[in-house]
C-alpha cells in the first residue's frame, strides 16, 4: 500500500506526457535503488547542465540560490557558464553535493531541459543490467528498481499485462516459476483450470499477472532479461531511445512524431 501510494504521487507531473512521466519516475527510481547523485553528476557534469538552462534562468537561479545561497535576484541575472562555474566550484570545495544539487534541480525540470536518451543510458549504466545472481543486496535493489518500474508504467497506463507477458515469452516465466516458486505456478495452474472447468472463464493475463505480480516477476526473472525484453523495449517505445531526441529537450521531443508508438491495451489474449 505505502508503494502504491508514492506510485500515485509520483505520476502526476503536469505538462510531461505519460512518456515523460514514466522517464522522469524511473530516473527517480534508480537514483533510489542502483545510482548515487555523484554518478549522474559524473553523466551530466554541472557545467553541462547549465548548459541545457541556458533559457531557463529561473531554474539556474534556483539550483544556485538552494546550492550556494546566492540571493534569487542575483543568481536569476549569472548566465549558464557563469552558473556553471560557480556551482562546479562549490563542488570541488565541498561548499555543496551532488544530492543538493539533484534536490535543487528537481525530476520535472531534468526531463524538460536533459536529452533523453542520455537519462536512459544513465539508468541503464553500470554493470547492475547484466546480474545473473539472485542474492545480495545489489540484486534486491535491482529487483526493487524493476518492480518500481513495471507498477509506474502500468500506472501511467503505458504497459499492462498482457504487454508484460508477451515481452518476456510465456515460457521464460513458466520457466522462472518452476525453478524458484513451483508452488506458485502450481496455484497458477490450479486457478486456469478451475476457471475454466467450474466457471467457463478464460485464464486471462490480469489473472495471470494477479497471482505473479510485477513483485513476483523482478524476483524470479533474470535481471538481463528484465532489462532488455521489457525496460529497453518499453523505452524505445516511448520515444527514449529516438536518435531525434538526442538533439531537443524533452519539451520539443514530446511534440514531435516519433518513429514508434505505444501500442494501445489489447484486452485479447493470445
Amino acid at each position: 500500500m505505502k508503494q502504491q501510494e508514492k506510485l500515485i504521487k509520483t505520476t502526476d507531473a503536469p505538462g510531461l506526457t505519460p512518456q515523460g512521466k514514466l522517464l522522469n519516475l524511473t530516473v527517480q527510481h534508480s537514483l533510489e535503488y542502483l545510482h548515487k547523485p555523484e554518478v549522474f553528476l559524473e553523466r551530466f557534469p554541472i557545467e553541462a547542465i547549465m548548459e541545457e538552462l541556458t533559457d531557463a534562468p529561473e531554474i539556474r537561479g534556483k539550483i544556485l540560490t538552494m546550492c550556494v545561497n546566492l540571493p534569487q535576484e542575483t543568481a536569476r541575472e549569472l548566465d549558464a557558464e557563469i552558473a556553471g562555474t560557480v556551482l562546479a566550484t562549490a563542488l570541488r570545495k565541498k561548499n555543496t553535493d551532488a544530492k543538493a544539487i539533484l534536490d535543487a534541480f528537481d525530476g520535472e525540470d531534468r526531463i524538460r531541459h536533459l536529452k533523453w536518451p542520455a537519462l536512459h543510458s544513465f539508468v541503464t549504466s553500470g554493470n547492475w543490467t547484466q546480474q545473473a545472481t539472485t542474492s545480495g543486496k545489489r540484486h534486491t535493489d535491482a529487483c526493487a528498481f524493476l518492480q518500481a518500474f513495471i507498477e509506474s508504467a502500468m500506472e501511467l497506463s503505458l504497459l499492462d499485462a498482457k504487454k508484460i507477458f508477451a515481452c518476456l515469452g510465456h515460457e521464460l516465466v513458466v520457466a522462472c516459476l518452476m525453478r524458484e516458486k513451483p508452488q506458485l505456478l502450481e496455484e497458477v495452474v490450479t486457478t486456469a483450470i478451475r476457471l475454466g472447468a467450474d466457471e467457463e472463464k478464460a485464464f486471462t493475463p490480469e489473472e495471470f499477472f494477479r497471482l505473479v505480480d510485477a513483485k513476483v516477476l523482478a524476483e524470479i526473472v533474470p535481471v538481463p532479461d528484465l532489462v532488455e525484453k521489457l525496460l529497453n523495449d518499453l523505452a524505445a517505445q516511448c520515444g527514449w531511445l529516438d536518435v531525434a531526441s538526442s538533439t531537443q529537450t524533452a519539451d520539443t521531443a514530446a511534440d514531435a512524431p516519433k518513429t514508434t508508438e505505444v501500442a494501445p491495451i489489447d484486452t485479447n489474449w493470445t
